[in-house]
């Protein structure tokens, strides 16, 4: 039972913030990618940069499954929610809609939509909408998990794996989609990662996977990469789009497909064996990944982003093409970085001051 566990979890560990920092990397590249390349350019860019665009395309829910994974791993032993979190949470999120909304007005794009009012509620996140509801129900999720013996945890997940990846890795095949069964969502896809990271942390002691050899896990890493690059490459000149089968190259690319997920564990497992002293440096980005995210997925600016400001369009039909998709996305990281703490001294420290001292005081 979960109960028997007799160590506390660290808050953090600098291996798996440095894996935080490459599932930002991952989404933020998908994005320029998707966003950034039109779909009407991708056929005439040439199979050399179409190969990489198809690759680049499965990198974004990579890191979303990463960032859960991570998630369920250190929250499975919380027994309560923290309301600041919550308040602080939303608060950036209003902070960097109303940011993208006055980029969006300098460009004289800005078109008003009553659900720019609430951003959460309307998922213009999507992740942090999902990963706040998780949040909030987690003190019960983690009740619920406490309760299950280790054998009863494996059933649970394996009976949801086969429900929401497995089946609808094989099903998709025919819609051209992981994703297009009506019992399937993202919110429940995270609730399901977010298990299997609480999964991972409780019975890590126990499991081969987190005690594999860093050589091993790296064959199957190489592996299964190998397998989409191929499969990719194998789609595109195949152009299977028949009655009975629709597969595009970048099928795999959901985040319930069984190959991505197979490689967000694998990549966890990885990241977790690594034995790296703490660094200020990579604990300072791996705290801002959620503005990164948040500076460059905003509705009414992203288009702006990488079609006005991050233009590809000169290097369409050049080699440089996806270097440069992966430079702009540096970019963008880094600025984020820099909002960041920026906010962190400015209107983070205001609205503490007001939200929590005040309340303080009335006390």
């Amino acid at each position: 039972m979960l109960y028997n566990i007799k160590y506390k979890m660290k808050n953090r560990l600098p291996s798996l913030d440095l894996l935080k920092i490459l599932a930002i990397f991952l989404i933020v590249v998908f994005h320029a990618s998707y966003k950034g390349i039109p779909t009407f350019v991708v056929d005439s860019l040439g199979w050399v940069n179409q190969a990489f665009y198809y690759i680049f395309y499965h990198f974004g829910e990579l890191g979303v499954n990463l960032f859960m994974l991570i998630t369920g791993f250190f929250l499975v032993s919380s027994t309560s929610v923290k309301k600041n979190k919550i308040i602080k949470i939303i608060l950036d999120v209003y902070f960097f809609a109303i940011f993208s909304v006055v980029l969006s007005l300098v460009f004289k794009k800005y078109v008003f939509h009553i659900q720019d009012l609430f951003p959460i509620t309307f998922t213009y996140y999507w992740y942090v909408t999902g990963y706040l509801i998780i949040y909030i129900l987690s003190p019960f999720i983690n009740k619920f998990v406490r309760g299950l013996s280790q054998k009863q945890f494996q059933k649970l997940l394996f009976i949801l794996f086969i429900l929401f990846s497995f089946i609808p890795t094989v099903a998709g095949l025919t819609t051209g989609s992981t994703e297009d069964l009506g019992f399937y969502n993202r919110f429940v896809w995270l609730l399901f990662v977010y298990l299997a990271g609480g999964y991972l942390s409780v019975y890590r002691g126990q499991l081969s996977l987190m005690n594999s050899s860093v050589k091993k896990l790296l064959i199957a890493l190489y592996k299964l990469l190998l397998f989409v690059g191929a499969f990719a490459i194998f789609s595109y000149f195949a152009q299977i789009n028949t009655r009975f089968f629709n597969i595009p190259p970048n099928y795999f690319w959901g985040p319930n497909s069984v190959v991505i997920f197979l490689i967000s564990i694998l990549l966890f497992a990885l990241f977790y064996h690594f034995k790296i002293p703490e660094n200020k440096f990579t604990a300072l980005i791996a705290q801002s990944t959620l503005s990164i995210y948040l500076l460059h997925e905003h509705p009414k600016f992203l288009f702006i982003l990488w079609l006005d400001i991050f233009s590809f369009a000169p290097f369409y039909y050049s080699k440089k093409l996806f270097l440069m998709v992966i430079i702009y996305s540096l970019v963008v990281m880094l600025t984020g970085v820099l909002i960041h703490y920026f906010k962190k001294y400015t209107f983070d420290r205001l609205t503490g001051y007001f939200l929590f001292k005040c309340n303080e005081a009335k006390k």
